[in-house]
């Protein structure tokens, strides 16, 4: 049975509405703009590299996000090392996938009843406040974590197309086209990230609760487009069952990220039993945005409030449910998509506020709706003083956000500032500081940069990445006898780490002992055979020793 849809004839039109959007997104996070690739985003040039045919890219390291390397392909190709032109592209996926949340909001808030002269204008509001809200910035300002925002339109263009194929009047022609391109919609943002795995359990809770009235209708009303999502979940997956078996997301081609690797992933228990007070620092940033950090370093522990907390939320979550409270369902809905990185699929960071990117739009548009339906009785009687009041609280709402955001953005303007800012936030990461301890050292200020890498040594002493950096920090200061014995200690606590046995070689030919930094080299490839750096170095040491570079297979 298709549902009564009512027409929706308030708020901006479309392309007002995608202007502003733009207009508010620019507002927000151009600081980042002339952001240089930073940390994470090594793994975007990790050889073949954006300049390699298409096709050899996308076998390449993204090969299991092939919808983010085709985008960075393609920057690769638009921009070069115009990083402006990179970030612009970030920023123009955000603003799009504002633009949809505003028309889904649109169409669904107005099938509740939130007036004719309201709906409109509380999704915009609702896209808006999206648009700007900082707890969005890693998705936004970080060149890798396109992916969130990526996964998010296309997550929203297949539940815009889903929705809009329940509109009354919408011929088998029209509904069929739309179910099918919601499935499309859903194995594109799949080939994003896995995060948004949970869209159909979502698009079925929200359809029982605004549109059917239950599942066994929701379920017999449109069985053809549910097919076609699962179709699309299963035959198409992507990335989210290597995931789901706990591994890497992304494999570390050239080992950039081998650092992490040697730490390992927490278990599943312990990562389930973290992520309630994670989940509710997200809820707590979603609310009030300060108090953010670039890397967190969460360890794993329990935090009884938050568990109960949690637990308390779920079961009045879960009796809004059993009464077919629309608030519910998008609550749920929104646990669904936070499930795949907050609930037992462990990854190596415990906290990161990009998971928290799609569910954010979800909780900003149910206090945009809750709010309207509260002051509209008040607003019917007033309306001259309700538009102005909203008009009031709504842009003091976002200049406030648009301030955070704006500080947010400025962190990934440099890498010294991005990990300046964890440091800070975290003086107890010592990634952060054995970061930002490459990063002075890269400007020359040395004795800084030594003691940030001593602090990183006394805080994980066990972590080979702290004694990798400092090693690089003693040879640029003319310690190669302390460099070596810290690349020693490194590889000693993560064997299979190429850096420090690479970094060994060409410590060992700059001091002129050819035949020892052959064998590093040899070793390093051993490891990894395909590290284009250590055949360079072979090659090298074996010329200087006056012998032939050794052949390489065709």
């Amino acid at each position: 049975m298709l549902m009564r849809w009512t027409r929706i004839n308030s708020g901006p039109a479309p392309a007002m509405a995608a202007i502003a959007l733009a207009a508010l997104v620019a507002a927000a996070y151009g600081p980042c703009l002339s952001g240089p690739p930073l940390f994470d985003d090594a793994v975007l040039f990790a050889p073949p590299g954006p300049a390699a045919p298409l096709l050899e890219y996308l076998a390449g390291p993204m090969h299991s996000r092939p919808v983010v390397a085709l985008s960075v392909w393609l920057d690769g190709r638009l921009w070069g090392s115009w990083w402006p032109g990179w970030h612009a592209t970030n920023l123009a996926i955000h603003a799009a996938t504002c633009f949809l949340l505003y028309l889904s909001a649109r169409d669904l808030l107005g099938r509740r009843g939130l007036g004719l002269q309201g709906a409109g204008w509380a999704a915009f509001a609702a896209a808006a406040l999206w648009a700007v809200h900082p707890l969005a910035s890693e998705s936004v300002a970080y060149l890798v974590q396109r992916s969130e925002s990526l996964a998010a339109l296309f997550a929203l263009a297949s539940a815009l197309a889903f929705f809009r194929a329940a509109r009354e009047g919408s011929g088998p022609a029209r509904r069929w086209t739309l179910w099918l391109l919601a499935a499309i919609a859903l194995v594109l943002g799949l080939q994003a990230k896995a995060v948004v795995a949970g869209l159909p359990l979502a698009l079925l809770l929200l359809d029982r609760a605004l549109l059917a009235g239950s599942f066994r209708a929701s379920l017999r009303a449109r069985w053809p487009a549910y097919a076609l999502l699962a179709l699309a979940l299963f035959a198409v997956p992507g990335e989210w069952p290597k995931v789901w078996a706990g591994g890497p997301a992304l494999p570390a081609a050239g080992q950039p990220f081998g650092a992490l690797a040697a730490s390992g992933l927490p278990s599943r228990g312990d990562y389930l039993a973290t992520q309630p007070e994670i989940v509710l620092h997200y809820v707590r940033l979603a609310a009030w945005p300060v108090g953010q950090c670039a890397d967190y370093a969460w360890r794993p522990h329990v935090s009884r409030p938050a568990v109960l907390a949690i637990l308390a939320a779920a079961g009045a979550i879960g009796a809004g449910l059993w009464r077919n409270r629309p608030w519910a369902a998008a609550l749920a809905a929104s646990g669904v998509l936070l499930a795949p990185t907050s609930s037992i699929i462990p990854m190596h960071d415990l906290a990161g506020e990009r998971r928290a990117y799609l569910a954010l739009a979800i909780w900003i548009a149910i206090a945009v709706a809750f709010v309207g339906a509260r002051v509209a009785p008040w607003a019917a009687r007033r309306p001259a003083l309700a538009r102005w009041a909203a008009l009031a609280l709504g842009a003091s709402l976002a200049a406030f956000w648009v301030v955070g955001a704006r500080t947010r953005a400025g962190i990934y303007a440099s890498g010294e500032a991005f990990w300046t800012e964890a440091a800070r936030s975290r003086p107890g990461s010592w990634r952060a500081r054995a970061n930002l301890a490459t990063e002075l050292a890269a400007r020359g200020r040395l004795g800084e940069a030594r003691a940030e890498a001593d602090r990183a040594i006394d805080l994980a002493p066990r972590e080979p990445k702290p004694r990798h950096n400092r090693g690089l920090i003693r040879l640029l200061a003319g310690d190669a006898g302390g460099a070596m014995e810290d690349w020693r200690a490194a590889e000693a606590l993560a064997p299979d780490w190429t850096d420090p046995v690479l970094m060994q070689g060409i410590g060992l030919l700059a001091a002129g002992r050819y035949e020892e930094g052959e064998a590093e080299f040899s070793r390093c490839l051993a490891l990894h055979p395909s590290l284009e750096a250590a055949r360079l170095g072979r090659d090298a040491a074996r010329t200087f020793r006056g012998l032939e570079p050794e052949r390489r297979e065709p």
